[in-house]
């Protein structure tokens, strides 16, 4: 990486990923940096950063609050690739029942206007 590159919260949680899950056989990095970005993107819209006329490094400064919530909610949307919106899944006697998706948003809350 070149040393005037910054390093993002979206980069280092896909870097962890990687590490997680890179040797799974469904893995696939670019899946993985898209589902990052739109955590990322739901992050930033849920905290309201635009309205309170954040600018883009105050933004990536505040992300960093809110890094293990990006990971875990970019696991869990990892987690249910290849079965979006699935209520329900049974296979040869296993079935799998997941969080509230919403309960990973815990403590994200919108910044109040002033």
């Amino acid at each position: 990486m070149d040393e005037g590159m910054i390093l993002t919260v979206g980069d280092m949680v896909i870097s962890d990923l990687i590490t997680m899950y890179g040797d799974q056989p469904t893995f696939n990095a670019d899946k993985i940096s898209i589902i990052v970005q739109k955590v990322v993107n739901e992050v930033i819209s849920a905290r309201r950063y635009k309205e309170e006329k954040y600018t883009d490094m105050q933004i990536e400064q505040d992300l960093h609050n809110y890094r293990s919530q990006i990971y875990n909610l970019s696991e869990y949307d990892f987690s249910q690739f290849g079965a979006p919106h699935e209520t329900s899944h049974g296979e040869n006697g296993v079935s799998r029942s997941f969080v509230d998706r919403n309960k990973l948003f815990a403590g994200i809350v919108p910044l109040s206007h002033f």
